[in-house]
């Protein structure tokens, strides 16, 4: 049996208990609370593991946000007719045009279709200064190449709603409760080279 040093004590741990009788589970705690899950197909000999905290948070709370690849390039027009198939999924909208409308408030438009991103937050801190320096008017987003950028989100069903703008035409406006994660065009560019 392996056991936690003492300064490990109150940290995160996980723990693994089997038993003879072939039951088995495993639960990580945080201090927050407790999840179980079955016993996997190949588990050793009866007894007790503890598994060192850094182990545990590699496990519970992925340290490396989703790659580039991990999302799905998205035409704008698409979202704002089939939002529903992309609950949930990581995608990318290329080509918006994003503004700070004040403080905790960033809108990002296009001119192609009626579907809009509002979000309080923008990551990284980089992206947030460049639209904060570069696009805190309406007139430099509609103007500006600087405010043209990648917009990568995930969203939820209560996140994604509808209204009428100009007495007759829908919007949809999606405001993903997580933020969003913004590309400068320019930076895109650099990537590329």
């Amino acid at each position: 049996m392996d056991s936690a040093s003492s300064d490990q004590i109150g940290a995160p741990v996980n723990v693994r208990i089997y038993t003879d009788g072939g039951k088995s589970i495993t639960a990580y705690t945080t201090g927050i609370g407790l999840s179980w899950i079955p016993r996997p197909q190949t588990a050793p000999s009866p007894g007790l593991t503890i598994t060192p905290p850094a182990e545990v948070s590699k496990v519970l709370s992925p340290s490396t946000p989703p790659s580039q690849e991990d999302y799905k390039v998205v035409d704008p027009n698409e979202l704002f007719i089939g939002a529903g198939k992309y609950l949930g999924k990581n995608v990318e909208i290329r080509n918006y045009r994003c503004y700070y409308a004040d403080v905790g408030d960033y809108r990002c438009a296009t001119q192609h279709t009626q579907l809009s991103i509002f979000t309080k937050t923008i990551s990284p801190t980089s992206s947030k200064d460049w639209i904060e320096q570069n696009c805190d008017t309406m007139e430099k987003m509609a103007r500006s190449d600087k405010c043209i950028v990648s917009i990568r989100l995930r969203f939820n069903e209560d996140e994604v709603d509808e209204d009428i703008i100009s007495g007759y035409e829908k919007r949809k406006v999606i405001r993903p409760a997580n933020g969003v994660i913004i590309v400068p065009r320019e930076e895109r560019s650099r990537r590329r080279r």
